[in-house]
């Protein structure tokens, strides 16, 4: 993860806690977060700074040990998203709900697909509020699966809305091995505010979406053959549902 995504990743948390410690008695404010995909810990060790709790879904079996190398209490689950999510998201829906959700995990469109939808379908069942992260949005697998996923998802029930940032923070085409050529990085943004009196409503938006076509043209079709159907999907974004 780069500076500039850290920089990002700890004003949005501090943002969440703000907003519960302020809203709630001290007794009841609680911030319970979700990393799906933990890797180098990078990420979970900011995420554990700020959060009252957190739950880590990965893979690697050797993660359990890094974790407590690193001193972090957290709720580690080994396995594989995509069957894990569902069970861990039930148990939290009432009981410590989650307010923050990272998806790292799976980067393959199928991948983010699942990790995606799974989190959009917890956050529009529950009556909290609930941001989802989703790294790596600039990598064209991860953009379109993040895109079938909120195409797979466009009823919302009564009482939940949910605002959406594409493209909220930039990611990278990038210049060196071992990853020269590749694109990476970036944040998108899915927020379902506390329950009210609104319908199903969606907005969808793109923030850093100029950055993201000039990569593109820059980046290589042979590398990147999804560019072309990320391009056509990319124009019909604010002909909100397609």
């Amino acid at each position: 993860m780069e500076n500039h995504e850290k920089v990002f990743l700890h004003s949005v948390l501090t943002s969440i806690k703000s907003h519960i410690y302020s809203t709630q008695i001290p007794a009841d404010a609680f911030l319970g977060s979700l990393e799906i995909g933990s890797r180098t810990l990078g990420s979970a060790r900011l995420i554990h700074h700020i959060s009252d709790s957190l739950d880590c879904i990965d893979i690697d079996p050797l993660l359990s040990d890094r974790i407590s190398s690193a001193g972090l209490d957290v709720n580690f689950h080994l396995g594989d998203s995509s069957i894990l999510l569902p069970a861990i998201l039930d148990t939290h829906e009432t009981h410590d709900p989650f307010s923050f959700i990272h998806v790292d995990g799976d980067h393959s469109r199928e991948g983010a697909f699942t990790d995606v939808s799974n989190s959009i379908s917890y956050g529009a069942r529950t009556k909290h509020q609930l941001t989802i992260l989703v790294h790596d949005i600039y990598n064209p697998c991860v953009y379109l699966g993040v895109l079938d996923a909120l195409h797979a998802n466009t009823e919302l029930p009564f009482g939940r809305s949910l605002y959406v940032d594409v493209t909220v923070c930039p990611g990278l085409l990038h210049s060196k091995p071992p990853v020269l050529g590749e694109l990476w990085g970036g944040f998108a943004v899915l927020h379902f505010p506390a329950a009210h009196n609104d319908s199903g409503i969606i907005t969808i938006e793109s923030t850093t979406q100029s950055t993201l076509s000039k990569l593109y043209s820059l980046a290589s079709r042979s590398l990147y053959p999804e560019i072309s159907e990320c391009r056509s999907r990319s124009a019909q974004l604010f002909h909100w549902p397609y």
